[in-house]
């Protein structure tokens, strides 16, 4: 039970700092736009929010894979292998 409400937590906390990302990179174009710059420096905004993105977007997958490796670990339930 605690396992689960731990996972639950830090899901919560990544998703909640992806959904940070993505409203300042809305914020970061938006006043670029208004400051008419060129579109290379939205591109540079929008590519560094990316990886920041897909990093975040990393640690939600291995957190989530290492909660039910665990929970199938508990069960006695076969892990598929990467071939599968």
């Amino acid at each position: 039970m605690f396992n689960r409400l731990k996972y639950r937590m830090q899901l919560w906390e990544l998703q909640r700092r992806r959904d940070k990302i993505t409203s300042q990179v809305r914020r970061d174009v938006a006043a670029s736009l208004a400051k008419k710059e060129s579109s290379h420096v939205r591109g540079a905004i929008r590519d560094g929010a990316q990886m920041d993105i897909d990093e975040v977007d990393d640690d939600i997958s291995v957190l989530t894979t290492q909660f039910y490796v665990a929970q199938a670990r508990r069960r006695f339930v076969e892990i598929p292998g990467e071939d599968s």
